[in-house]
């Protein structure tokens, strides 16, 4: 854990791979969800390249940091990591609800699930788990570190 919080952007950038083979292994997936009466539809596969270019910047401020000879905050980058592992977690929960292939995976379950709203708190996560990380890469930037 100590290597990822002093290298976060290996963290990010190891998961650009990941999320693209999620996307190819459920290409024909589909995330339906209505938000104020308007019907979205979403491929898997878009969200997947989506998240990956999104990790794929944060990467990029993170290496960014460490190329400038910035370090972020420990406990803001600790808590970025795990509010995005969490939502990464969720969504795969998700994502083996929604998919047909996978009736095995609902047949363990004994009740029923909510998957909108898994989807919904794994947007949730993420989007704080930015906001957070805006924090902490903007807090480096501005804040001068005595070294």
């Amino acid at each position: 854990m100590e290597t990822i919080i002093k290298r976060p952007h290996f963290f990010f950038f190891a998961l650009i791979p990941f999320f693209i083979s999620i996307g190819i292994l459920n290409y024909d997936s589909i995330i339906d969800f209505s938000v104020s009466n308007e019907f979205f539809a979403i491929k898997v596969n878009h969200w997947c390249i989506f998240s990956a270019i999104f990790v794929g910047l944060i990467g990029l401020n993170y290496a960014t940091l460490k190329w400038i000879r910035r370090r972020p905050r420990r406990d803001l980058t600790l808590l970025h990591i795990v509010l995005q592992t969490g939502a990464i977690l969720l969504f795969l929960v998700f994502l083996l609800g929604i998919n047909p292939q996978l009736s095995s995976f609902q047949q363990l379950i004994p009740f029923e699930i909510d998957y909108h709203q898994i989807l919904s708190n794994s947007f949730l996560l993420f989007s704080i788990s930015v906001v957070i990380h805006m924090i902490n890469f903007v807090q480096c930037l501005i804040v001068k570190t005595a070294e």
